[in-house]
């Protein structure tokens, strides 16, 4: 009792009735436990705001979402068929686009004596596998204007091999391009990060990881691996290490829909079925390439898009509600606090023991002769020992 005297007389804390304390402390407890259940409450509401994002996403790539859509747009629909040949038509004429500029680098180039590096001819669009038993264990029904495309077939699948990151990519905070990293492609879509930065001209000979804005990210190793984002537009970026890039051969497919189906709990399923079971999972381009998308035709992606973006824009305002409540409750409670030590939070009653009676009976117990347990051990040890 000694040392909360000195405590009390040390910090000089307000000292209430011993009455008026636990009035105060009943107080405190009532207010407190009305906060309790109001926080419980704002949380359970935000779970349930995760719970429907998920839920919205299904119905979206099950083709429940846009149901009434296809029936109000039948003239903007097309068979599987005709869809599926149209990607890979795209593709095709994708490729013959690059031939074509590369035998115009060729000419530019054996007509200026041959210098510099020779022009790199464009390898054929690699074929995914078939999917594998796991993919398609997990696929799902899908309307009937709808059909499976492998990620490979729709888009070109890339990476920064490793011996061009050591060899060519030289960070520099006076480059003029951001480098993209992991770190971007956060579970909800892209993360503005603090970017590295380097100069396009030391990396001149890796056009194919030069970013120009809507690509498709996808983290493949790491504690983020299946993260996916799509990188913002009108601006150039140069794609890091340990993240792959899923550029569409063709505007028939919205990159955005690519994004969103995969980070659906079904389709981040379909592009882990071939992942290694090891402690950090991982990612190969083949696996990538392998994974399938349930496409609708571009109108209707565009209008699932268009639904998700409408409704996750709501859900985040209403989170972010949830949220400021929350900072609130947790101002609340400090307002009470303090309320509480400064005597504003009751009412006084001035039948109360006054506090100079409690203090007095605290100083007169202070001023006890303090018998330690090791002296009555004393008293009551064998005088023969």
């Amino acid at each position: 009792m000694q040392g909360i005297y000195q405590h009390l007389a040390v910090r000089r804390l307000p000292l209430p009735p011993f009455n008026e304390q636990r009035r105060i402390v009943a107080k405190v407890e009532e207010l407190f436990s009305e906060l309790d259940t109001g926080e419980e409450s704002l949380r359970r509401v935000r779970r349930l705001l995760g719970v429907y994002r998920q839920s919205l996403l299904k119905q979206a790539f099950e083709g429940k979402l846009t149901a009434p859509w296809r029936k109000q747009n039948p003239h903007l629909l097309e068979s599987p068929d005709q869809f599926l040949a149209r990607i890979q038509t795209a593709r095709q004429n994708h490729y013959e686009k690059q031939i074509k500029a590369w035998k115009a680098e060729m000419l530019s180039w054996e007509s200026g004596g041959t210098t510099g590096t020779r022009p790199s001819k464009p390898r054929l669009p690699e074929e995914p596998d078939p999917p594998s038993t796991e993919h398609n264990r997990r696929i799902w029904s899908i309307p009937s204007t709808w059909t499976w495309i492998q990620l490979g077939t729709a888009a070109f699948v890339t990476k920064l091999a490793g011996f061009e990151y050591t060899k060519h990519v030289r960070y520099d905070d006076e480059g003029d391009l951001k480098v993209i990293k992991a770190e971007n492609a956060g579970p909800d879509g892209f993360r503005h990060t603090s970017i590295s930065r380097i100069k396009s001209e030391t990396i001149a000979c890796l056009t194919r990881s030069v970013l120009h804005g809507g690509e498709l990210l996808v983290v493949f190793v790491g504690a983020g691996t299946g993260n996916v984002a799509v990188i913002p537009t009108n601006e150039a970026f140069f794609l890091g290490p340990n993240i792959a890039m899923a550029r569409p051969y063709s505007d028939l497919t919205d990159t955005r829909f690519i994004e969103l189906f995969l980070r659906s709990p079904m389709g981040f399923d379909l592009l882990m079925a071939a992942s290694k079971a090891v402690a950090q999972p991982s990612l190969s381009m083949g696996t990538i390439r392998q994974v399938p998308v349930a496409f609708p035709t571009l109108p209707e992606q565009q209008e699932i898009v268009r639904l998700l973006d409408q409704q996750f824009t709501a859900i985040e305002q209403n989170e972010r509600e949830i949220d400021a409540a929350l900072k609130r409750s947790a101002a609340l409670r400090q307002s009470i606090l303090k309320k509480a030590f400064t005597g504003q939070l009751i009412p006084q009653d001035p039948t109360d023991e006054p506090a100079s009676v409690l203090l007095g009976r605290i100083r007169a117990a202070g001023d006890k002769p303090n018998v330690s347990k090791r002296s009555k051990a004393r008293s009551h040890k064998d005088p023969s020992a």
